[in-house]
């Protein structure tokens, strides 16, 4: 579970970054 939720974490966090470059350019 825990495994899990880190995956999701690290992609929303991935997500988050692409969102912030995106928003920046």
């Amino acid at each position: 579970v825990y495994n899990r939720l880190e995956c999701i974490i690290s992609m929303e966090k991935e997500n988050s970054v692409l969102s912030d470059s995106s928003n920046e350019r």
